[in-house]
């Protein structure tokens, strides 16, 4: 067992989750499609990392099969040998509440129980999200004990605490617009230390799906060519 452990959010990709806008523009099938291709771009940063231990908390609690399935497929396309055997030490738990906050409290609960320094929460769909990021948040939590990656749409896409604080998440909507500003205040406490990544943005909207698609173009021109590498075979299904 690693002092640190990442956990990731996962919606069972057949549903909608966090895509619901894009269900009329994409229909049902290729909105599932992303979200799985989203999913394994979370699961080849996260497997990238050395000496980290990752959690999927899977939502609804019915769909560990279709999770398993899902990562059956992961390892068939993706381009690492030694996918399979990394795929296998990942841990799959079950979650009945659909509400983020909820979620995110319950996994670092059951996280720092199981004897884990420093936890880290993601969901699947922030893929600017590196491993680069994720390191500086960690190292961040050795010395404070919340880290937070705010996004453009006034949430966050990573939540990380070096210890369980229940009152962070007191009172928060995931569907309302200050999810961020909410968690800053309950935060407002001397004895807790809150250090902030950059922002950035979650893929939600047809806007962020399109900024996204910018954002590949980019990376690609610079030769960085695993970032949303899932993601990007979906989308040039889009054109055919």
């Amino acid at each position: 067992m690693n002092p640190e452990c990442i956990v990731i959010l996962a919606d069972e990709p057949s549903g909608a989750g966090n895509l619901n806008s894009l269900l009329p523009i994409l229909g049902e099938r290729k909105t599932e499609h992303l979200n799985r291709a989203m999913l394994f771009d979370t699961l080849s940063v996260c497997l990238s990392l050395p000496l980290t231990d990752i959690s999927v908390y899977y939502h609804p609690a019915s769909s560990r099969k279709k999770f398993k399935m899902d990562f059956d497929l992961f390892v068939h396309e993706e381009d690492d040998r030694l996918a399979k055997s990394k795929v296998n030490n990942i841990t799959l738990l079950p979650q009945n509440t659909a509400s983020m906050p909820e979620r995110s409290s319950m996994a670092l609960s059951e996280s720092f129980r199981s004897g884990y320094e420093r936890v880290i929460v993601i969901g699947t769909n922030c893929l600017t999200l590196n491993k680069t990021i994720i390191k500086a948040g960690f190292l961040l939590l050795r010395k404070n004990h919340v880290v937070i990656g705010p996004s453009f749409n006034g949430k966050y896409y990573l939540l990380g605490m070096s210890r369980h604080i229940p009152q962070a998440f007191k009172g928060i909507d995931w569907g309302s617009q200050d999810v961020y500003v909410r968690l800053r205040s309950n935060l407002k406490n001397p004895k807790i230390k809150v250090q902030e990544l950059e922002l950035s943005y979650m893929v939600n909207t047809i806007d962020e799906l399109n900024q996204l698609i910018g954002d590949i173009e980019c990376w690609r021109k610079v030769g960085e060519n695993r970032t949303a590498f899932h993601t990007e075979k979906f989308l040039r299904t889009l054109n055919r």
